[in-house]
This record gives structure tokens, sequence and C-alpha cells, in this order.
């Protein structure tokens, strides 16, 4: 990889002068990529009330304009101001990303300051802001994801404003999404409430839609930063990391692992298996392991326990595919393949958003609206499959 890395610069130099000569290729309108068909596929199988989930399609693109055939020749070249930057000016970075941060937090766009409230880790505290996520809700906001990140901060913090009838205000923004019954049972099991952990996980049960909403979060992060100029492809990075480190959802599991009542229990074996098929998260699913192990355990069921460990080990086993290593690379050069990463997340899952990323470098590289991409790609290429 190591090797590929390095000779991706040189490769790009050389690729110019070639690229200038090769006529751009003309691109039927009508195709429609791999990671496309899936996501349209997906929706229509489990849709659920499709007003309310998808309330982020709009949101889930690119801020920037198509590029110019001139733009498009150079796409793909490493974004060196960044990289620089990210190495060489240090002492600035933390501080111009305060700068951008409070410019979301001024923002009379309630999508900046969405953003602002999720990722201000930069600030002091290193938590996102309830305050702002507080003044959004109760400024009359409908938005699902808002509703789903107040949820989640009133489980992890204590504040007389989270209280049951705001809870279920939220709640009502996207009830027929199973994700935010999750977060519902979060909070209740984090405030000892059974008999409401016990409704909410039925109403999981019965919902028609399930949306964790992960990739639109980053979304929202990635078009601010975006509208700031900061590269895509660094702030995507950026993203993952600080969204990771705000994810929550033990209460669930610590409440089942004190129940001794059959009901309970049962209830319990019910959330469990419910997260590990829906679940879209890697983080989802192995909660929903963790539940249903302790549920076995506690039968004295060893077989059913070394079942499921293998089961989950093996869904996320990764497939052999031999440009998978050049596709990891090509994500980091090409913020197309980023985008349709990003907005697959929701739709089709960590798992198969990622699984699908070397179908979609495929189908983008052969279409070659990005002369220098595609020479790049498959450059590389043709060096793994001489290793």
């Amino acid at each position: 990889m190591a090797r590929v890395f390095k000779i991706t610069v040189a490769v790009a130099l050389i690729g110019l002068f070639i690229v200038l000569l090769i006529p751009a290729k003309e691109v039927d309108p009508s195709l429609i990529s791999p990671m496309q068909q899936s996501i349209e596929q997906s929706q229509r199988v489990d849709s659920g009330n499709l007003d309310e989930l998808t309330h982020a399609q709009s949101v889930a693109k690119s801020t920037t304009e198509p590029p110019t055939a001139e733009e498009a020749m150079f796409a793909c070249l490493p974004d060196l101001e960044s990289i620089t930057d990210s190495f060489v000016d240090i002492e600035n970075i933390k501080l111009r990303q305060q700068h951008r941060m409070q410019r979301l937090a001024e923002s009379t766009l309630e999508s900046d300051r969405l953003a602002y409230a999720m990722f201000n880790q930069d600030q002091p505290g290193l938590k996102p802001d309830p305050d702002t996520l507080f003044e959004l809700f109760e400024n009359g906001s409908d938005n699902p994801l808002l509703a789903k990140e107040l949820i989640q901060q009133c489980t992890q913090i204590q504040d007389a404003r989270c209280t049951n009838e705001l809870i279920e205000l939220a709640i009502s923004k996207d009830k027929y999404n199973g994700a935010i019954w999750i977060e519902a049972i979060n909070y209740y099991a984090k405030n000892d409430n059974d008999e409401a952990v016990l409704a909410a996980i039925d109403s999981l049960l019965s919902a028609p839609g399930y949306n964790e909403r992960w990739g639109e979060k980053l979304i929202y992060y990635v078009n601010a930063m975006a509208a700031q100029g900061v590269d895509v492809r660094m702030s995507t990075i950026d993203a993952i990391g600080k969204s990771a480190a705000t994810m929550f959802g033990g209460s669930a599991l610590e409440w089942c692992k004190a129940q001794h009542q059959v009901r309970s229990l049962q209830a319990c074996e019910r959330l469990g298996q419910t997260m590990f098929d829906r679940g879209r998260t890697k983080i989802t699913k192995a909660i929903g392991v963790g539940i249903l192990q302790n549920f076995y355990e506690a039968q004295g069921d060893t077989q059913a326990v070394d079942e499921l460990r293998q089961k989950f080990k093996e869904s996320y086993k990764p497939k052999l595919q031999s440009n998978q290593s050049v596709t990891s690379l090509m994500q980091l050069l090409d913020e197309r393949l980023l985008l349709s990463w990003l907005n697959g997340l929701d739709t089709l899952g960590e798992l198969k958003a990622h699984q699908l990323m070397s179908e979609e470098a495929e189908f983008l590289y052969e279409l070659n609206e990005h002369q220098m991409c595609s020479w790049i790609y498959n450059v590389l290429m043709s060096i793994t499959d001489s290793d």
C-alpha cells in the first residue's frame, strides 16, 4: 500500500500530460451508478413512511458545482495546500478550526448551527453543544436528525430540560423510524423507566422504516466546512473521527444485563435481534450482539453464543476484491467516491456501502468523466495486479 501511495504523485504528473491529449468521453445521462441503484432499490424495499425517512436526501449531495472540463482534468490530484497545512502549519490549525466553528455558531442557517452543535468538540469541554440543540428544537424545528441528537444528549447529560414530555415530542419528529426508538430506549433505560423501555421496544419492533442518520450527520459537517472552503476529503475524515467520539448506546445493554423477569428478558432478546438485523452501523450491530449474548448466557445456551459471535464476525469479514486497496486510496483522492459512500451509508448501511465502493469505482473510471482520476486508477490497478 505504501508503494502504491508513493507512486501516485509521480503517476499523476506523467498522466497529466497524457490525459490532455485524450478527448473526454461522452456520458450517457441515463446511466445509474451501482451505489445509486442499490440506494433506490433499498428505499423501495424498506421505505417506511418515505416523507419522514428521506428528510436528508436533499442535504446528502455535494454543495460544489460540477467541475468544468479544465477542472476535471486536474481532479484527483492531491490537495497539496490542505496536506501541507496538516503537517506544517500545526500551530494555527486549531485556531482556524475554532474560527470556522464560531462562524457556524453565529450563522442564521439551521443546518450550520446544527453542524456546530453536533461537532463542537474543538471547543472547551470536548462535547457537542446541548444549548444549541435545545434552542433549535424549542424554535420549532422538525428536523429528525436534530430530534435524534437531542435524545442522545439527554441520555448523556443531566439537564432539567430533559423531560419525558420533551423526549416524546422529539420521538414524534421521526416516529416511523426504528432508529429513534433505540435512542428512546437508551434514554429510558438510563433513567430506570422500565415500562417506558418496554413500550419503546414494542414501538421499535413495529416501526416500518430504519435510518440511523449517521451519513446524514457526517454530511451536515462536510457541507458546512465546504462552504468555508475546506476540502471535502479532509472534512470527511475529520467528521468520521469526531462523530465516532460521541457515539453512545450502552444504556440499553446495561439495562438488559440487570433484568431477571421473563417479560423483560424476552423484550431484550427481541431488541438485540432487531439491532443486529436492522442496524446500519457496526456499533449498533455490536450492541445488539452484546444484548443477545447476555440473554443466551443467562439461558446457559453456549452454542447460541458461539453461533452469534461467528455470525457477527462473518458479517464484517472483508470480501477479497482485487481493486479494494486501490479503491480505498482513490476515496482519498476523488471526492465523488466519498460522496457516493456518504450518500449510501444510511440507506444501505456501513458494511454494504463499503462493499459497493469497488463497483462504484469501476463504474466511475469506465465513464472517464474525470480523465486524471481514471488514469491514476488504471495505473494503480496495473501496479496492484502485477504484485
